[in-house]
């Protein structure tokens, strides 16, 4: 695919950002300084960011999870932009095409094409950039949508201008605090903008890694996905991979017990609140099932991952409506894992 000029200008903005943020992180902490309150503000505000990306870029535009009003999916679309890949329609689209191909050549950032092209070298490259967005014409509609996928960087720009802002008044009003405005700017702006980004590129190769086969397997989906507990944690829910990977449109990944999904309660709380509905929650067949593999494994092993093979191959995610007949069919079509450990 020849690159156009626009794709250029978007990867060379995309590569900045990286760069200025990565570092400057050390730089600014040198002359900034390091303090309490300059750490914690980071971990509020770093995990904030990672919950927008999650329940707004990944389960609301990309799987359509719950519904809103148009209001909300604006305000949505702006907060997960104070730390962005890129825009939502672009989010959602190379996402999309992540669960129609997983695992396979055509999976925007699966490990079989090296740890640097799944960890962050898809972002620039020229296919993806430059997506054409047919997948998405739910979300291309909106004209709103447009303008900040466009500008995606906007919203983490101000932000960062009110982070310097907020450090040299707290430094002239609060001296105790012992923060400044470089210092706000490297852990408010900077480092909370690393952090989940970081995270979801972890979860791009840990989580499909058949090197290090971190995790476990609550069920016989047709890819490499796996849970791995600690990115379930960091990455406010999206750790429970496989979970996720096996019916993508559920507004939570918590499936067993332990597993914790900040994301889905942040969910459950817009939902009481009014300001979401018609939310997709785990049925417990759902729960069921993952039972009855946990247990299949236990006594036979694990079975190999059947790549390519069942509901996600020539499945795009849908954008209205639950769990679609052909795609529930589908699961059945293949081998079922007491055939398989059978054979």
């Amino acid at each position: 695919m020849a690159a156009t000029r626009k794709t250029q200008i978007i990867k060379v903005i995309g590569a900045t950002i990286t760069i200025v943020l990565t570092a400057g992180t050390p730089v600014g902490m040198y002359y900034g300084g390091i303090s309490w309150f300059g750490v914690g503000f980071f971990l509020v505000t770093g995990y904030f960011c990672m919950l927008t990306q999650e329940a707004f870029y990944h389960r609301y535009f990309a799987h359509q999870s719950f519904k809103t009003s148009r209001t909300f999916q604006f305000i949505m679309g702006i907060l997960a932009e104070l730390a962005p890949v890129r825009g939502p329609i672009w989010w959602a689209a190379n996402h999309r095409d992540h669960h129609k191909y997983t695992d396979t050549e055509r999976d925007p950032h699966t490990p079989t094409k090296g740890w640097w092209q799944s960890y962050m070298g898809w972002v620039y490259t020229d296919a993806y950039i430059a997506h054409n967005y047919k997948n998405a014409a739910d979300l291309t509609r909106y004209k709103e949508l447009r303008i900040i996928d466009k500008l995606f960087w906007v919203p983490m720009l101000v932000s960062f201008i009110l982070c310097y802002w907020l450090g040299s008044h707290l430094e002239q009003t609060r001296p105790e605090l012992g923060t400044n405005g470089l210092q706000l700017l490297v852990f408010g702006g900077f480092m909370r903008v690393l952090y989940p980004i970081h995270i979801m590129a972890w979860i791009n190769y840990f989580t499909h890694s058949t090197y290090y086969n971190w995790g476990y397997r609550n069920f016989d989906s047709p890819d490499t996905s796996r849970n791995v507990w600690f990115l379930g944690i960091l990455g406010a829910g999206v750790g429970w991979h496989n979970n996720h990977h096996k019916h993508g449109r559920y507004a939570s990944t918590r499936v067993m017990w332990w597993e914790i999904d900040a994301s889905a309660a942040l969910i459950w709380v817009l939902e009481k609140c009014g300001i979401v509905w018609n939310v997709r929650w785990i049925p417990e067949s759902y729960r069921e099932e993952a039972r009855a593999y946990r247990a299949l494994v236990a006594a036979h092993g694990e079975p190999e991952p059947r790549i390519g093979v069942g509901p996600s191959e020539g499945r795009r995610p849908q954008t209205t409506g639950s769990t679609s007949v052909s795609e529930e069919a589908s699961l059945t079509s293949a081998a079922t894992p007491e055939e398989r450990l059978a054979s």
